[in-house]
């Protein structure tokens, strides 16, 4: 029970750290976008599933309610929107309270780049999240709209 408490005591730090971090994000225009039907896996019980561009990182917050056991959620990358990697883990914690969960990509790759949560229950069943796509701003897009142009 003492390590549940110290995850939400986390979590809410995080949390507190993110309000801080948002409100300083909405002064920079975000460039981020749902793609609808990306993906055909089932979907789960995740809420205010959110990925946004600052600063030269990846914010990915979501929130999960009604949770009735402890489960993992994995944080997944795509350069295609297809072949998805593993890039981060937290841990889900089993609570009927609407919890928080963020976590930071601080090397997203330059150009697009597709991200979703895979959340793993303890029966072992893997339900997604839908797939947003983020567009890394501090990447040169005139070179990369030329290298695209050059490939036809």
């Amino acid at each position: 029970m003492k390590n549940k408490h110290s995850l939400i005591r986390s979590a809410l730090a995080v949390f507190a750290l993110l309000i801080v971090q948002t409100a300083s994000a909405q002064e920079a225009p975000v460039r981020t976008q749902n793609i609808p039907g990306a993906d055909n896996m089932p979907k789960m019980n995740i809420y205010n599933y959110n990925t946004a561009y600052n600063s030269g990182k990846v914010f990915v917050s979501w929130t999960s309610k009604n949770e009735t056991a402890d489960c993992l959620y994995i944080v997944e990358r795509s350069s295609d929107g297809a072949a998805f990697e593993s890039v981060g883990i937290k841990e889900g914690v089993g609570s009927e309270l609407e919890l928080y969960y963020s976590w930071i990509d601080k090397n997203p790759p330059a150009g697009f780049a597709y991200y979703r949560v895979k959340k793993i229950t303890r029966d072992g069943l893997q339900l997604y999240s839908s797939v947003n796509a983020v567009i890394n701003q501090s990447t040169n897009f005139e070179n990369y709209a030329l290298e695209v142009e050059g490939a036809k």
